[in-house]
C-alpha cells in the first residue's frame, strides 16, 4: 500500500477530509519563523491537530534551531498510529524565503539526529527523517543538456545514517519545451519519475512524493496547446503516475492541493484523487490483520520500547 493524500494549502483540513474521505497521508508546512511548535499537535485550531490519528503526516520546517525532541514527544503523547515523516529544511536548494546555506543545512541535520535520531519510534519506523528536494531543480539542465544543479550539495553526507527517506516535489518540467514549465503534453510516468528511482538508488534510501500537481494543459493555463479542456486527460495522468509510483517503490504520495493544484473547481482530477485515496484505504484494510499479527509477534519476541 502507498498512503495517499494531500497538502491542504489554505483550505481547512476538516473541509479537505469531507471532500477526500479515507485520506491516509497529510502534508503540513511550518514556514520560516514558524519553528516547530509542539502545541500544534493538540491545538484544535491548527491543521496538524485536525489530521486523523491513523494518517501518516509529512511535516517540514524551515528554521534551524527547532526543538524536534519536544515536537516528537508531543506527537507520541497523542497516541497517533500513523507515521511521522519529519523534514528539516524542505526544498533548501531553492535558496529563497529563508532557505539555509549548505553549512547551516548540515548543522540542522546534526541537530535533528542528536535530538531524535535514537528515538524508539524511529527504530520501529513510525518516525522517519527525510530530505525533500524540488525535482525541477534537480533535473534542470543547460543548453548543452548538462545538469546544472547537484543534489549532493543538499545531501547530509555527514549524517547519512539519520536519513530514512528521500522525498521529492514533482511539477512539470521539460527542458526541450519553449517554456520548460509548460510542456505541450502529459509526461510518461516512467520518464517523469525516473529521477526519484535514480535518487533512491544513489542514496540507498526509499523514496516518496511530498508534493505533486499538474495543471490542465490549456492555453488559458499558459500551455502552448488546448489539449485538455475538461481535465479528463489530466485525471488519467494522475492515475497512471500513481500506479507507476506504487509499483516502483514509492512509500507515500501527497497531492499539492494549493494554488494551481487546488482541485476544488477541477471535478475530473478531484474525482481521480478521491479514487486513489479510497484505493489505498481499501488496501490498508485488507492488510490490517496481517500487520497486527506481525506487530504482536515482534512485541512477543522483542518486548520493550522498540516494539511498542
Amino acid at each position: 500500500m502507498m498512503p495517499t493524500g494531500w497538502c491542504p494549502g489554505t483550505r481547512p483540513v476538516t473541509g479537505m477530509l469531507a471532500t477526500y474521505p479515507e485520506t491516509s497521508c497529510v502534508r503540513i508546512f511550518f514556514g520560516p519563523g514558524d519553528g516547530l511548535p509542539a502545541s500544534a499537535w493538540t491545538d484544535a485550531r491548527r491543521p496538524l491537530a485536525q489530521v486523523p490519528a491513523h494518517a501518516d503526516v509529512i511535516v517540514s520546517h524551515k528554521d534551524p534551531d527547532v526543538d524536534a525532541s519536544a515536537f516528537v514527544a508531543a506527537w507520541q503523547a497523542t497516541g497517533r498510529t500513523g507515521r511521522l515523516f519529519l523534514v528539516p529544511h524542505h526544498e533548501p536548494e531553492q535558496q529563497t524565503g529563508g532557505d539555509p546555506a549548505p553549512a547551516i543545512f548540515r548543522q540542522s541535520w546534526t541537530r535533528a539526529r542528536q535530538q531524535v535520531g535514537t528515538h524508539p519510534a524511529r527504530q520501529d519506523g513510525r518516525l522517519q527523517l527525510a530530505v525533500c528536494w524540488t525535482l525541477q531543480w534537480i533535473r534542470r539542465v543547460d543548453a548543452t543538456g548538462r545538469r546544472t544543479n547537484n543534489w549532493r550539495t543538499w545531501w547530509p553526507e555527514h549524517e547519512a545514517d539519520a536519513v530514512d527517506l528521500v522525498l521529492g516535489d514533482w511539477y512539470p518540467y521539460d527542458p526541450t519545451a519553449r517554456n520548460p514549465f509548460r510542456p505541450p503534453a502529459y509526461e510518461d510516468p516512467a520518464a517523469a519519475l525516473a529521477v526519484m528511482v535514480e535518487l533512491s538508488a544513489a542514496t540507498g534510501r526509499p523514496w516518496g512524493i511530498a508534493e505533486i500537481n499538474h495543471s490542465r494543459i490549456t492555453q488559458a493555463g499558459g500551455f502552448p496547446v488546448d489539449l485538455d479542456p475538461d481535465g479528463s486527460r489530466c485525471a488519467d495522468w494522475y492515475r497512471k503516475m500513481h500506479a507507476w509510483a506504487r509499483a516502483n517503490g514509492c512509500q507515500v504520495w501527497s497531492h499539492y492541493h494549493r494554488d494551481g493544484g487546488d482541485l476544488t473547481d477541477r471535478a475530473a482530477e478531484a474525482r481521480a484523487l478521491r479514487e486513489l485515496i479510497a484505493q489505498e484505504a481499501a488496501a490498508s484494510q485488507r492488510l490490517a490483520p496481517a500487520l497486527e499479527t506481525l506487530r504482536a509477534e515482534i512485541e512477543r519476541r522483542w518486548p520493550g520500547p522498540a516494539g511498542s
